[in-house]
């Protein structure tokens, strides 16, 4: 895809944390592309490095994890900068964070300070990345609380994170991440402590964000029904590693590798016989620490090989826009049908 196309690149991404006997890699190699106006799932098990990928891309890593390799290529006006190559305090990496990309953490009650009204935690990114008095910044925040569909915004402001309800808080939230008017938009399981009308009325919203207002979107879940809904493309994460990436069309209903194949029975389905079980992936994630090489999810798949077990995988590139991480679709296709 060409660079006036995209948003966001990366390539070759690896994060490792250090413990009190070395480091261990969580994020292996992952390279993804953002297209401007689309939004991009990351989807997979939890602790399968989703969140770790995008706080990388952010550089909002703890003290113990470090990237060691790979970039983050952010453009903006036909302008290409490496996000790793700034320094993650400066001025520079400040100017891009909550400017021009702006994210939406799992737990707004976590994120909001319960000290502040929310409308001046709002004016805060304002304040800090344009010249603008507090009364500007205010009227700005009123009018986007409007368009997010916060009732009442001009007496909300003034209100106090405990006194908005969940769905509310996201909205809050999201309005931290929009103020700016940022190109890409990162949402880290925004619906996740929310009930199910919540979640649909917050991924209308989003989704609203970006056809109207053509944003870019990472959305991080581990919902395969919202995925098909609302995403455009889709990258499938296993153990720190993409094993499949393509359009939505290629990765739900033409998918190749087993976890995807495994992720997507797993889906209840409307209708079920209740004498009928629910599909499980069997096992668990393996501990990275002890990962010893070849494909990190053979343990757990029906196909698998002792050539899974002790080879470097590689990408199987299925068509322009569908890659997969296998070696079983490689050997055979009759295989993968099943």
């Amino acid at each position: 895809m060409e660079k006036q196309d995209l948003v966001l690149k990366v390539e070759n991404l690896s994060t490792s944390f250090k413990d009190g006997k070395g480091s261990v890699q969580i994020v292996k190699d992952v390279s993804f592309e953002v297209p401007r106006g689309k939004l991009l799932a990351i989807v997979g098990e939890s602790g399968c490095g989703k969140s770790v990928t995008v706080h990388s891309i952010m550089q909002l890593l703890p003290k113990n994890g470090q990237i060691t390799r790979g970039k983050a290529l952010f453009y903006e006006d036909d302008k290409e900068v490496d996000l790793f190559s700034l320094d993650k305090f400066g001025k520079a990496m400040r100017g891009i964070r909550g400017a021009k990309i702006g994210m939406v953490f799992q737990d707004p009650m976590a994120s909001l300070n319960p000290m502040h009204q929310v409308g001046k935690q709002v004016t805060e990114s304002l304040l800090e990345h344009y010249p603008m008095s507090k009364k500007e910044a205010m009227e700005k925040v009123i009018e986007l609380f409007k368009r997010l569909g916060i009732p009442d915004p001009e007496q909300r402001v003034k209100d106090y994170p405990h006194q908005f309800s969940g769905g509310m808080r996201q909205r809050v939230m999201i309005a931290i991440s929009m103020i700016c008017n940022p190109d890409l938009l990162i949402a880290d399981e925004p619906t996740t402590a929310l009930d199910v009308t919540i979640q649909a009325q917050i991924m209308d919203l989003m989704k609203e964000l970006q056809e109207k207002y053509n944003k870019s979107i990472i959305l991080i879940t581990h919902n395969m029904g919202l995925v098909a809904e609302v995403a455009d493309y889709v990258a499938v994460m296993y153990m720190g590693r993409i094993v499949e990436y393509g359009t939505v069309r290629d990765v739900l209903h033409n998918s190749s590798h087993p976890y995807t194949k495994s992720l997507l029975k797993s889906v209840p389905i409307m209708g079920l016989n209740k004498l009928e079980k629910l599909a499980t992936i069997r096992g668990s994630t393996p501990n990275p620490k002890y990962y010893k090489g070849g494909c990190e999810f053979a343990e757990r798949c029906d196909f698998a090989t002792n050539r899974c077990r002790r080879e470097t995988i590689s990408n199987t590139k299925l068509s322009d826009s569908h890659d997969v991480r296998c070696l079983l679709f490689e050997d055979s296709e009759e295989v993968m049908a099943k």
